[in-house]
């Protein structure tokens, strides 16, 4: 995953680490957006004679959730050197689109990649397939909007067949295996192609919902009379 980094100043009142600049994510991992967070605490460990872990935390601006970053400090440069971010961040290929469009989407997808990192692979599977139904059924809300509470009892591989006539025909067994609501059983063996497979699927209907979004953006919009 691709991490791309910003320089902050925290501000402290403790002299040892306000003032400094720091490298952190671009991105919130909460919510996924551009963040300029706010400087909340910091605190720091000898590491060895030469060098300190320094714990910050922060706080979107945006989404308000909380996160720490580690740093290593080299006590003779005082340079330092970002080491991780807590919660893990959201994957940043996942455009700004979808995370405007569907933030719910978002929360749970973070919660899947999470515990993909931990190697939770059952818990990553079940966790993709309904950040997926939900990215599906708020595209298909947003088309018949008059039909909400119709698509939200709907099971994920009719509504993809409903909505998404284009996908579901090039690849219709396959999607329909991939997305069935008994995947989560076979995947007590941690079937890593299959497990690939519904992560593919993710992907693809991430690019095709991010296309059609940007595709009515650009619409002109109707002129209420």
């Amino acid at each position: 995953m691709t991490m791309t980094l910003q320089s902050v100043t925290f501000q402290s009142s403790i002299p040892h680490y306000g003032g400094r600049t720091y490298k952190i994510p671009q991105q919130c991992p909460h919510c996924g957006i551009t963040v300029a967070p706010y400087s909340l605490r910091a605190s720091g460990i000898d590491y060895t004679k030469q060098e300190e872990f320094i714990f910050l935390l922060h706080k979107c601006k945006g989404c308000e959730g909380k996160f720490l970053t580690t740093h290593l400090l080299d006590k003779q440069t005082q340079a330092t050197t970002f080491k991780s971010i807590y919660p893990p961040a959201v994957n940043m290929e996942i455009s700004p689109v979808i995370m405007q469009f569907s933030p719910k989407f978002i929360q749970i997808y973070r919660q899947a990649h999470t515990a993909e990192l931990e190697r939770h692979t059952e818990l990553a599977a079940a966790g993709y397939r309904l950040a997926l139904e939900i990215l599906v059924k708020d595209f298909a809300k947003l088309e018949q909007p008059e039909r909400a509470e119709v698509i939200r009892k709907m099971p994920l591989v009719e509504c993809a067949e409903t909505y998404f006539p284009d996908l579901f025909v090039l690849v219709q067994r396959d999607l329909a295996q991939a997305l069935g609501s008994d995947y989560i059983a076979y995947t007590q063996d941690q079937n890593t192609e299959e497990f690939n497979e519904l992560k593919y699927f993710l992907d693809i209907f991430l690019q095709n919902i991010e296309m059609k979004l940007k595709i009515r953006s650009a619409m002109p919009q109707p002129v209420e009379e």
